[in-house]
């Protein structure tokens, strides 16, 4: 137990069958060490509750769970995560990508927005992106082309924030 507090990735040296035997507290006490160690406490010991634990500390250990654990957690978990960081919505599958999902990980980092892809960015909407622009005018160019030929607005925003950069994209 001491081992895994002081280095939560001593953890990947337990087999499955030790990790069961020693228990969820060490489990607990890997991902509290180091979040990333996430990726190395096996699949029966990853409870909801473990993995809610390891977002509040780092929203990218959703790059450690494959698209079914994270579809087991629901949306909320995933709301929680990317409002930790945002850039984590890079790792969440397709079908998670809600506008709620969407909007929280734009709100605590704009470029999230590249992780959007041009389907889910037309499927949920322009307000999507304006409200990415108008965070940081600067992810613009991951707009994708056909919401920008749709909605001139997304332009218009950008000029009203900075006509010297929206010279850029003209």
């Amino acid at each position: 137990m001491a081992a895994v507090t002081i280095s939560g990735d001593v953890i990947q040296y337990l087999s499955d069958a030790q990790q069961k035997k020693v228990g969820m507290e060490v489990c607990i006490a890997a991902v509290n060490s180091r979040s990333y160690a996430l990726q190395y406490v096996c699949e029966a010991m990853r409870t909801p509750e473990l993995v809610v634990q390891t977002f509040m500390k780092d929203g990218m250990s959703l790059a450690y769970l494959s698209h079914s654990e994270q579809r087991n957690l629901g949306v909320t978990v995933c709301i929680q995560a990317v409002e930790k960081n945002g850039l984590a919505i890079k790792y969440l599958c397709d079908d998670l990508k809600t506008k709620e999902v969407c909007l929280a990980a734009i709100k605590e980092d704009p470029y999230a927005l590249r992780y959007i892809s041009t389907a889910k960015q037309l499927e949920l909407g322009k307000e999507l992106c304006l409200e990415a622009i108008r965070r940081d005018k600067t992810v613009f160019p991951h707009v994708c082309d056909q919401m920008k030929a749709i909605h001139p607005e997304l332009y218009l925003e950008v000029i009203r924030q900075d006509r010297k950069y929206a010279l850029h994209f003209y």
